[in-house]
């Protein structure tokens, strides 16, 4: 309970006597009209009255880090899924917004989650329910003959009434176990250290013998199960399942690095190094690399916490020798030297991320879209002989950002990219981007707008018309997603749902230019919300998978 108070901000800004004024959080009460600026925590559950482009990340509610474009105009029925609703705890990602306190403390939605959590009835397991009747019946046992060989001796052999007393003790004490408790704390601890060796972590000693006689576990699996950490292992392509479990990365660190043991006559055996199962060059996998990238939008970015600084500073500062900074909890009372210690310590913290492999690089948007992103980004680096060779790569932090760069979203009259954000009531999400920024008027569709589509496999698949597929070393091409195409997908979606993995189908199109001039037609993705999943249905949107 003691780590959701350290989840309020310590200051909030709030408008009282028609003044903006920093405020202490705990302060605040329904009512008062709140800004929320970039970088900063919701102090309370907010319903947005202004939004200028502002994102939140709701991971610290509903465990999903994907940013959520607010909208002070659009509404839901679910309150949690309301795009004018920001939630307390939560945090703001981009831009900044102004609402007005319609909860606070523990009526807030992560308050009421707390309170359950509090309220949670502690019950007695199963293994000490057993040690507690033992220790009664023993007792009992012990008691019975105690006093049963107290009045023997007492009434028919005639003892010393204190000779019997002490006898009849010494029966009781000789019937306790006392090494009982050594015994079970002993075999539960061995029992749980076979368990850590097969990654399973008890935390609760008596837990050991219920687990051992459980048949069925029913759990949340994202962040509980799993570490909501997501790597692409399978895909299915031109009619065929590819293992992807080898990142591109990898294997090419791997062989550089047995290739040097060779030249220098060590033991290295670049022959031995286990390839991939996909081809670099064959033309499919290239445009679907192509597709994967230009169809999310989470990009590599580290942003330390404070507290991550401090850590890694004090780290630092214990291995160079050197003595170790002091920072005051309030960061008001820092001063100019420690600000600059600060920032310096936050610099070498992100320079030293860049080094690490992309498969270690921290993330900012959906955990699955990051698993992707991972996997394709060395695809795209020409160090790694990729498939994307263009200059200009140090203006940019990596060669996806690059790449996206080169294919731009369409933006509305407001400036926001055109599109339709993932939303759990329709499964997917839709991106519009620019084929080539260079042509204004374009007479073809490859130098037109392309619509991008990603999600749910029913979702994405019963929007398609065509499927593209390849022979041998020839162009791609689209064929119709027929049957016996339909069939095939099916399959490959049920078999990787069987293996427990996270299905997700993407799909293209390219825009007729004499329909939809991308420099001149108005794409209706603000009022996504409004056409249903049946009117959504309807639409011809001729992709192609």
């Amino acid at each position: 309970m003691d780590d959701f108070k350290n989840m309020i901000p310590p200051q909030a800004s709030v408008k009282r006597g028609n003044e903006w004024k920093d405020v202490e959080a705990k302060e605040l009460v329904p009512g008062d009209v709140v800004k929320i600026r970039l970088g900063s925590q919701i102090p309370a559950d907010v319903i947005l009255l202004i939004s200028k482009e502002m994102k939140v990340n709701n991971a610290s509610l509903t465990g999903e880090a994907e940013e959520l474009l607010r909208d002070p105009e659009e509404k839901a029925e679910n309150i949690y899924e309301s795009p004018n609703v920001a939630f307390f705890g939560t945090s703001c990602t981009n831009g900044e917004g102004q609402g007005i306190v319609f909860r606070t403390g523990d009526d807030t939605a992560i308050g009421r989650i707390a309170n359950l959590t509090d309220s949670a009835e502690n019950k007695q397991t199963p293994l000490s329910h057993e040690i507690e009747r033992f220790i009664i019946l023993i007792s009992i046992v012990a008691v019975v003959l105690g006093v049963s060989f107290f009045l023997y001796g007492l009434l028919i052999v005639e003892y010393a009434p204190v000779d019997m007393l002490v006898f009849a003790i010494g029966i009781i004490v000789a019937n306790v176990p006392e090494g009982l408790l050594a015994t079970v704390t002993v075999s539960l601890a061995l029992t749980a250290k076979r368990m850590h060796a097969k990654m399973v972590l008890v935390k609760n000693l008596e837990s050991v013998e219920t687990l051992g006689s459980t048949s069925c576990i029913c759990s949340d699996k994202t962040g509980t199960l799993t570490q909501n950490r997501m790597t692409v292992s399978h895909m299915w392509m031109g009619k065929e399942i590819i293992n992807a479990e080898l990142n591109w990365e990898s294997y090419k660190k791997t062989l550089e690095s047995e290739q040097k043991k060779k030249d220098r006559g060590e033991n290295g055996e670049p022959e031995k190094v286990k390839e991939p199962n996909y081809n670099l060059g064959d033309k499919l996998f290239r445009e679907l690399i192509k597709t994967l990238a230009l169809s999310t939008v989470t990009y590599f970015a580290f942003e330390p916490a404070v507290d991550e600084v401090k850590e890694w500073m004090r780290k630092d500062e214990k291995k160079t020798g050197r003595k170790s900074t002091a920072f005051p909890k309030d960061r008001k009372e820092w001063g100019p030297e420690l600000e600059r210690l600060f920032e310096d310590g936050r610099a070498r913290m992100q320079e030293e991320e860049k080094g690490r492999r992309f498969l270690k690089r921290m993330t900012k948007g959906d955990a699955s879209e990051t698993g992707i992103v991972r996997f394709i980004t060395p695809l795209l680096m020409t160090e790694y002989d990729g498939i994307w060779d263009q200059a200009g790569v140090a203006d940019f932090p990596d060669r996806l950002a690059q790449f996206r760069a080169a294919f731009p979203p369409l933006r509305d009259s407001k400036g926001s990219d055109v599109g339709i954000p993932f939303n759990s009531s329709i499964k997917f999400n839709v991106l519009i981007r620019d084929a080539n920024p260079g042509e204004n008027n374009p007479r073809t569709t490859k130098d037109n707008a392309t619509i991008y589509l990603k999600g749910a496999p029913e979702k994405v698949l019963k929007r398609c018309s065509k499927v593209l597929v390849q022979d041998g070393s020839s162009e791609p091409y689209p064929v119709e997603f027929d049957a016996a195409m339909q069939f095939n997908v099916n399959a490959a979606n049920d078999r990787f749902g069987l293996m427990g993995e996270r299905v997700l189908a993407f799909a293209k199109t390219e825009l007729d230019p004499r329909d939809f001039p991308k420099s001149s037609y108005v794409f209706d993705t603000p009022g996504w919300n409004s056409w249903g999943d049946d009117k959504a249905d309807q639409i011809d949107t001729r992709l192609e998978s």
